[in-house]
């Protein structure tokens, strides 16, 4: 992923955890973008996941399921490979 996908990814993601409700229009907003970034956004978001309150959990989960597909399932597994619980319950 490049240095430039990375940086917006993780500020969608602050974007998504400082809206503290992932339907408002900001974190909406955030969730859509961050579906826009593709498969490079599935490490970032499984990795949110393991610090994630419920609420933000949902939004991951979201953004996760709009990635999942035959071609993206590697990087959907290596996710779930991951030893925290939180991560792989998500």
């Amino acid at each position: 992923m490049g240095f430039l996908s990375s940086f917006r990814g993780e500020r969608l993601l602050a974007d998504i955890k400082a809206a503290g409700d992932p339907s408002s229009p900001q974190a909406r907003k955030a969730i859509e973008k961050l579906v826009g970034l593709g498969p490079s956004a599935i490490p970032m978001v499984c990795e949110a996941m393991a610090t994630a309150d419920k609420r933000e959990t949902m939004a991951y989960v979201e953004v996760l399921s709009a990635l999942a597909n035959d071609k993206n399932l590697p990087a959907l597994l290596q996710g779930l490979a991951d030893g925290n619980a939180r991560t792989v319950s998500g």
